[in-house]
């Protein structure tokens, strides 16, 4: 799974996403993302910032 999430943060929208989060904005949208999407979205997110996040 960590090539997978490697080649997902390769992504600019996800990345947009997590620098937004990191520079201190307390929401994102995020759109029309499928189940397995979303779900590696979290996992992403998780791994950059060891922190909680609510979907």
């Amino acid at each position: 799974m960590i090539g997978l999430l490697e080649q997902f943060y390769k992504n600019e929208e996800i990345q947009s996403v997590i620098n937004g989060l990191e520079d201190g904005l307390k929401e994102q949208l995020v759109s029309g993302m499928a189940t397995s999407s979303r779900s590696l979205l979290m996992a992403a997110l998780y791994k950059k910032q060891k922190n909680h996040n609510l979907l």
